[in-house]
């Protein structure tokens, strides 16, 4: 009895691990295919998700092949009910409410809403866009958008919910993170802190370095200002000069602006040099011209032949023959 009991017990285990993995390909096929929209099945899996979901939808299918990657491998039904996933269900659901009311705000500026009812308008839009009659197929959050927007709008108003959603994702935040949101804040906010109060201290010693500067400026100007001052008395006191003066002073420069002469011979050494050079340049110039122009005439006519003779010096005597006796040895030995 016993070991057929841990038969039983072995088969159920088999069984049970069969059904797991067989849904958890299931689970992976289905979102796969309606990923890439193949075929009939994947477009009413993702019309089904987008009544749910909205613009949303990608979600639900991701969630749906998490799922059955889990069941495949781990072969037990995972819990959907954690902090973590609550966390995560928070972030979700708040994103479909600003999405949602993002939506009608649109349809109200168009003017395209018909009735009061969230729902209802949310159904007409999913209708429209199954029918492929609307020209920009826009669901929001889907249905669970729409009822998150009915409940926070009748609470609390459009912009109440848009605050209540912004703290919704914090909850989730800290869910799934499980750190309190001080200690996040404090990490994130300190080195932001530091930099602010170093950029602060520096553009305080700026402007104390500016102010030290201006009034150094000012202390320049006013000691320059007390030296001047005399300056300016003195010129004050001076009297103007007379027209008389100024033109004595107008003559001055054209009576020292002559040269000084010591003596007139000096005067005439410097300027006869020039004038002999001339008397010299004269002749030297109007013989070349004479050469040039007998050369001309000489071109055309025929050098004569030259002849060479050589004059005898009759007073010329020949030298005596003692210029070629050796010279007298004067050595050391005779000393």
């Amino acid at each position: 009895m016993a070991k057929k009991k841990r038969k039983s017990r072995k088969k159920q285990a088999k069984q049970l691990n069969i059904k797991y993995e067989l849904n958890g390909l299931l689970c992976i096929a289905i979102s796969i295919i309606a990923i890439l929209q193949l075929g009939v099945v994947g477009q009413t899996f993702i019309y089904l998700f987008r009544f749910f979901a909205g613009e949303w939808f990608i979600l639900c299918l991701l969630g749906l092949f998490v799922l059955g990657v889990s069941l495949f491998w781990k072969k037990k039904t995972p819990s959907l009910l954690t902090r973590r996933k609550a966390g995560l269900y928070c972030i979700i659901a708040s994103i479909l409410l600003l999405s949602h009311v993002q939506l009608f705000k649109n349809l109200t500026n168009r003017g395209s809403i018909e009735s009061a009812s969230v729902i209802r308008n949310t159904w007409e839009l999913f209708l429209m866009d199954m029918n492929g009659s609307s020209a920009s197929p826009d669901l929001g959050g889907g249905m669970i958008g729409a009822l998150l927007f009915a409940a926070s709008h009748f609470l609390f108003a459009s912009t109440g919910s848009q605050i209540m959603a912004i703290v919704m994702i914090l909850i989730g935040l800290i869910l799934v993170t499980g750190r309190s949101l001080q200690e996040t804040l404090k990490k994130w906010m300190s080195p932001i802190g530091r930099f602010i109060k170093e950029q602060w201290f520096a553009f305080i010693d700026d402007m104390k370095s500016v102010k030290t500067n201006m009034k150094s400026s000012k202390k320049a100007k006013a000691n320059t200002s007390k030296k001047q001052k005399p300056a300016r008395r003195k010129q004050q006191m001076e009297p103007e000069p007379t027209a008389e003066e100024e033109e004595q002073e107008m003559v001055s420069p054209l009576i020292h602006s002559e040269p000084i002469i010591s003596s007139f011979s000096d005067r005439n050494e410097s300027e006869e040099p020039p004038a002999a050079a001339e008397k010299q340049i004269e002749p030297v110039t109007e013989p070349l011209q004479e050469n040039q122009s007998e050369a001309d005439h000489n071109e055309t006519a025929v050098a004569p032949p030259m002849t060479f003779t050589e004059l005898e010096n009759k007073d010329y005597q020949m030298p005596s023959l003692d210029l070629l006796a050796d010279p007298m040895h004067t050595g050391q030995q005779a000393e």
